[in-house]
């Protein structure tokens, strides 16, 4: 978007807004567009085009939508809007209904990063450096470093998935450029688990927590820009990556840890590194670690059906327990330090851990568990690809459930993730149009 063109402002808000929005919102609007340089022949190109990328981000994403009340409803003006003026809206998040088991696929992530990644340098820039001034954030990154040393913001970039997560490019004096990610929201579970990783002496990362008035944010140092999905869209896992991952099963069973999906796990230089730790000591997580490796989306679904490679991880996953075991009085020690040591949900945590570590079985059980949502899991990869065969023949899908599985799944490990409760309606359904389609 070329910022330097010419308009007329007044005319030029109309061609926007008009029909389209309150009259707070073109107050709003034109409160923001202050930015841009004050004389009545400034910006007649610059609305238009602002005016057509709001509305193509908008129909852009409404075709990977479903039908009104299914859970995964449109972006409108009002949300677009509000997000570019509000400097207290940090976030521009997709509008899914939570709790109704609704799932989005990497089209809907790619499009809602898109809207403000390719906007013009310096709108965004502005946009986004405004927001982070008004959060007090550069306190917080500063902290991160242990400095008070003055920075710049260089570049910003949202990677995140269902919302805003934003890749911070900033340089501190004539220092090497840094890069770190911002995230709104979480619990302190995450600086909690890069320090028991620390102590562990297993990879670990810079990640800080901090709560304030205006929120919770997490603040860490980037690591790199693939996620094992990408990953494992790209290359094959290798053995080293494979005991990685078998060693996070391992850990995450033991502390609770859910949504530990393939997306939430990072890969730099054949090391693996969890990122996004959000659930942790989850009463009946073993039961969700069921559900998401029969939805094809934890750790040992990236090895795939190899006997060998799963006896790796198994075997890995298994000397994880015992080393974990052995280290119990630091793990005790770390949520003792971490959390209020005499709160009661602190003892609770300890409890949770400690029930899994004195369980002689507990190893054994959570084989026989992933085995089993494993061979479910791969129960599912025909209809998953008899799917894949129905779209690229019709080119479209008009069920919603058929289409949601289709876009979750799309480049992705995962099959028909909490499909329990669906399974016949959703696999009759891909057999009787994959008859029609001579599939």
């Amino acid at each position: 978007m070329n910022l330097n063109t010419t308009i007329n402002i007044n005319e030029a808000a109309k061609i926007l807004l008009s029909s389209h929005a309150s009259n707070a919102e073109i107050e709003l609007f034109f409160e923001y567009i202050d930015y841009f340089p004050k004389h009545q022949e400034l910006f007649h190109s610059t609305y238009l085009e602002l005016k057509n990328y709001i509305f193509e981000f908008i129909k852009d994403f409404a075709q990977y939508t479903f039908s009104p009340g299914f859970g995964l409803e449109p972006f409108v003006l009002t949300d677009v809007l509000g997000y570019l003026i509000d400097k207290t809206r940090f976030n521009l998040r997709l509008n899914k209904k939570s709790g109704n088991q609704i799932l989005y696929g990497l089209d809907h992530v790619k499009i809602r990063r898109g809207f403000i990644n390719n906007l013009a340098h310096d709108f965004k820039h502005k946009i986004l450096q405004d927001k982070f001034v008004y959060f007090g954030l550069d306190k917080k990154i500063k902290a991160l470093y242990g400095t008070k040393q003055e920075f710049v913001y260089l570049d910003f970039e949202d990677i995140g998935m269902g919302h805003s997560v934003y890749l911070v490019t900033i340089k501190f004096g004539q220092q090497t450029p840094q890069k770190i990610v911002v995230k709104n929201g979480g619990l302190k579970y995450q600086e909690f688990f890069v320090h028991l990783l620390r102590k562990l002496s297993w990879p670990s990362y810079l990640s800080m927590h901090f709560e304030d008035s205006l929120g919770k944010w997490e603040i860490m140092a980037y690591i790199a820009p693939d996620n094992m999905n990408d990953y494992l869209n790209q290359k094959k896992i290798s053995n080293e990556l494979i005991k990685q991952l078998g060693r996070h099963a391992a850990l995450g069973d033991i502390l609770g840890r859910g949504d530990r999906h393939l997306e939430n796990y990072i890969v730099k230089a054949q090391e693996v590194f969890p990122v996004d730790i959000t659930f942790l000591f989850w009463e009946g997580n073993e039961t969700w670690v069921e559900k998401y490796i029969s939805g094809g989306a934890y750790e040992v679904n990236a090895v795939g059906d190899n006997p060998a490679k799963l006896n790796l991880f198994f075997s890995t996953y298994a000397q994880a327990y015992a080393e974990l075991k052995s280290k119990s009085s630091h793990i005790i020690e770390m949520i003792t330090r971490f959390f209020n040591a005499k709160d009661c949900d602190t003892q609770r945590k300890i409890k949770y851990v400690q029930s899994r570590l004195q369980n002689t079985q507990y190893c054994a059980r959570q084989k026989a568990s992933y085995l089993k949502g494993l061979a479910e899991a791969q129960r599912r990869q025909p209809y998953k690809k008899m799917l894949d065969q129905i779209y690229a023949k019709e080119g479209s899908l008009d069920d919603d459930l058929l289409k949601m599985y289709y876009l979750a799944n799309k480049d992705r490990t995962s099959s028909f993730f909490l499909l329990e409760e669906r399974e016949n309606k959703v696999f009759s359904q891909i057999q009787s149009l994959a008859s029609s389609f001579n599939i």
